[in-house]
């Protein structure tokens, strides 16, 4: 296999130990060949821990974290928001103000397996 240059995450992963350069370079060319997205391959794989990912795309990106078990899912609005709606646009109704204001957060599709660590990116509220 050629040596591949990393950039963006993979090179991250690698810079911060979580991933040694040989293991992100196979892991990157086997995701791309499998046309798999490569967070996905390597938490699939086992490669990585998905709260490292999430904490170093976190760093590299600067995009917040939010730890989702700091926050009391019983308040979160139930029925809301129908659930194929929040798959399909990746977002995480948190609660809802009296004036019609549903704060959410959007978890990006790199970070969608970092909810396993109940840690996802948090983003500004939303107007519902």
């Amino acid at each position: 296999m050629n040596a591949i240059p990393l950039s963006g995450l993979a090179r991250r992963l690698v810079r911060d130990n979580i991933l040694t350069e040989e293991t992100a370079q196979n892991a990157f060319q086997s995701a791309s060949s499998g046309k798999t997205p490569f967070v996905s391959y390597l938490v699939s794989e086992n490669l990585c821990d998905s709260a490292h990912i999430a904490e170093a795309a976190s760093d590299e990106f600067g995009a917040p974290l939010f730890d989702l078990s700091a926050f009391n899912m019983e308040m979160s609005p139930r029925d809301l928001v129908d659930i194929k709606l929040i798959q399909q646009h990746h977002t995480l109704p948190l609660y809802r103000r009296a004036t019609d204001y549903l704060s959410q957060f959007q978890i990006q599709p790199i970070y969608a397996h970092s909810m396993k660590s109940n840690s996802i990116p948090a983003l500004t509220p939303m107007p519902y």
